[in-house]
This record gives C-alpha cells, structure tokens and sequence, in this order.
C-alpha cells in the first residue's frame, strides 16, 4: 500500500524522489476545490535539489489522507513514507518496489526504456504541458525553470503537433479571438 501510494502520489504532484522521500506529514495538507481534493504541499528548500522551497498543489489529494489512515502517523513529523518508524525510506527500498510493481503491471521492458521511479515525475510535467498550463505554471509548480522544461519536455509528440497545427484565430474589431481556446 505504501508503494502504491508513492506511486500515485509522484505522479500527481511531480515530486523529485528525493524531495518525495523527505516529506513530513507536517509538510502536508488538502483542501477542496470544486467537489476535488488537492493536496496542499510544502517542499522545504533543505529537501529540493534547488535549495528553493516552494507550495505544490498537487491533483489527487485524497491519496494523501488516505495514506495517512493507513500509516497513522504518531507525531506531526514523522516522515510521509518511512521504514522502521521515524527513519525516512531510502532510494534501495523504492527501487525494490517499483521493480515488483513493474512486474506486477507486466511492463517487461521497463529497464530498457529506463523507466524508474523519477519518470512518474516525467509524466507530471507532460501531463500538465499537454493539459494546456504554462511552461512556467509548471516550471513554478515543479521548482525548475523554464528552460528545463523546455530542454527536456518540449519534444512533443504527433498528437502535440497536430493541436499545435490547427490552433487559429480571427480578428474582429481589432480583437483576436481564439477559436481552439
């Protein structure tokens, strides 16, 4: 169940591992927003690659309330995922889950397509570029800049290509008007 949770987690609020692995349930929240639960999180600048905090609001909010059921954490800041009570849990034991959850899923090649624990954050931020936000909504949201996400998730696809190819506008009273808005 934890795995599971990491899981979805990191593939709704775009984590780093490492900034994943050093959350506390202190650093946690979720707020409703239109019949949806967001998570409401803090990224401390002492566990961002970037040394910069920053606030996600993460899709899916409820896999953290959840979680929490299930783990019922004693102390405020006890870390998110642990092992062996209040020691966070090391990349070795992630590893070895996501491994058994790719074999679980059947996914034989995963290795070969080099697919590990930071690609749910890979998938993140495509799905939010395909869903329309800003490079720099995302970059903000993700704590990167601009420029690495244009760098590393600007290479779209054949579908990303054709929206791009049939966007148009039309001026009337010298006002654009976005027809593929």
């Amino acid at each position: 169940q934890i795995a599971r949770h990491w899981i979805l987690i990191a593939a709704n609020c775009g984590f780093r591992t490492g900034e994943q692995r050093q959350l506390r349930w202190s650093d946690v929240g979720t707020v409703k927003h239109n019949d949806k639960t967001l998570a409401n999180v803090i990224v401390r600048a002492e566990t961002s690659k970037v040394r910069k905090g920053r606030t996600v609001i993460g899709r899916q909010g409820q896999y953290f309330d959840r979680l929490k059921q299930l783990k019922q954490p004693k102390q405020k800041d006890d870390f998110v995922f642990f092992e062996n009570g209040h020691k966070q849990t090391t990349n070795k034991i992630i590893y070895k889950h996501f491994k058994k959850i790719m074999e679980l899923a059947k996914i034989k090649d995963w290795q070969e397509r080099e697919i590990v624990p930071y690609s749910l954050r890979h998938f993140y931020i495509t799905q939010r570029v395909k869903a329309g936000c800003s490079l720099r909504e995302v970059a903000d949201m993700c704590g990167t800049s601009v420029h690495q996400i244009e760098k590393t998730y600007w290479h779209t696809d054949f579908q990303t290509k054709l929206t791009t190819a049939i966007k148009t506008y039309e001026v009337s009273d010298d006002v654009i008007a976005l027809e593929n808005a």
